[in-house]
């Protein structure tokens, strides 16, 4: 299972460092989507916010992440990265 969680880090690592500039996105819709997580003996609100872009009539995932909290400095953190 390392293996697969290793693999899995290197393609996430890709993906959020990829350049955005080769790419004109006349669109951009941001929203997030907020989950219970749970565990044993606890749970919390996580939020998730998503940048989706459209260039040339296709939607792209510009951008995805989690955090605690839903508010203007987490997603100014979020637009910034």
């Amino acid at each position: 299972m390392p293996e697969v969680a290793a693999h899995l880090d290197v393609q996430v690592e890709a993906f959020r460092n990829r350049p955005l500039d080769s790419e004109y996105y006349p669109f951009v819709w941001t929203d997030a989507v907020t989950m219970k997580v749970r565990g044993v003996g606890w749970s919390v609100n996580a939020h998730a916010p998503i940048a989706v872009g459209v260039a040339d009539g296709q939607r792209e995932v510009l951008g995805l992440d989690m955090a605690s909290d839903e508010d203007g400095a987490g997603w100014v953190a979020f637009l910034r990265s």
